[in-house]
Order: structure tokens, then C-alpha cells, then sequence
């Protein structure tokens, strides 16, 4: 879908997917999401091939933990609990083994809280799309629009 994003849009439907039976046949796990319009005029359309992902189990820290509220107060009470070695590199190691534990089970809560919020936001902006197919925005549609976008790019920064 295209729109000119005005007071008045003009929209229509470019973008097109041709499947036929054989397709459909080799690849039935396939499918195909309209995203919302964020960054353009246009819907981008996500492909999902419908092959499992594989997941690494490595530990990665990720930049935008620092920017969570509380990080700092896990990292912190991690570190900070007893363990059975008294000093040395044992120690270390073991407190370095227990902080990544305690951030890889965080990680995954504040990883659930993201994607629910990112979700929220885009919800909204596909059902003004939805509304906007059909009739013209008004002008509190319009600016809620607009704060869900720099939402959805704060959200996207962190």
C-alpha cells in the first residue's frame, strides 16, 4: 500500500505478489506481513521463508541494556553475592559465570517487554492505516500518528 501521507491522501496498492499452485506446493510454510508505514510512504512486506532459525546460546552483551532502567542494580546484586571461593581467579570466574546467568534471565524479560511494546506501537499505526485506507484522517489521528513514529525510532534507538 502507498499513500502520500497528506491531510487528503491519495492511496493504492503497488507492491504485488504473484504465487501459483507449484510455489505453494514447494514452500508451504511460506508467507508474507505487511509492516505499518513508518520511515516511508510505502508498506515494506516481510518475507518468512518458514525455515526454523537457529539460535546461538552464547552469551552477547547488548548495548541497549544500559539504557534499561535497573541494569546497573542487577549487575550490581549479581556481582555482589557471596560465592564459595574466598579470592582469586576462581572467584572471578565464578562471579563472572553467575552475573551472566542473572543477565541472560533479565535480558529475556526486558527482551519480552520490548517486543510487547514494539508491537503495541505498530498495532496502532496499522489501524490508522486501516483507517486511513478508508476515510481521511482527522487532524488528533494525524499527530497521534506522528508520536507513534518517534516512539516506534525511540524505540528503536535503544
Amino acid at each position: 500500500m502507498w499513500c502520500n501521507l497528506r491531510a487528503h491522501p491519495s492511496c493504492t496498492r503497488l507492491d504485488r505478489v504473484l504465487v501459483n499452485h507449484l510455489w505453494e506446493d514447494a514452500f508451504p510454510l511460506c508467507s508474507l506481513k505487511a509492516r505499518p508505514r513508518i520511515c516511508s510512504d510505502h508498506s515494506p512486506l516481510i518475507f518468512d521463508g518458514g525455515e526454523p532459525h537457529t539460535s546461538y546460546h552464547h552469551f552477547e552483551f547488548e548495548n541497549w541494556w544500559l539504557l534499561c532502567e535497573g541494569f546497573r542494580e542487577v549487575v550490581f546484586e549479581a556481582w555482589w553475592l557471596p560465592t564459595p571461593f574466598s579470592k582469586g581467579a576462581k572467584k572471578v570466574a565464578f562471579k563472572l559465570k553467575w552475573v551472566k546467568q542473572v543477565l541472560k534471565r533479565w535480558s529475556r524479560d526486558q527482551r519480552s517487554n520490548r517486543h510487547n511494546s514494539k508491537s503495541e506501537i505498530e498495532g496502532a499505526l496499522r489501524d490508522l492505516e486501516v483507517k486511513e485506507e478508508s476515510s481521511v484522517l482527522s487532524e488528533e489521528d494525524r499527530i497521534r500518528r506522528a508520536n507513534l513514529k518517534t516512539s516506534w525510532f525511540r524505540w528503536l534507538r535503544m
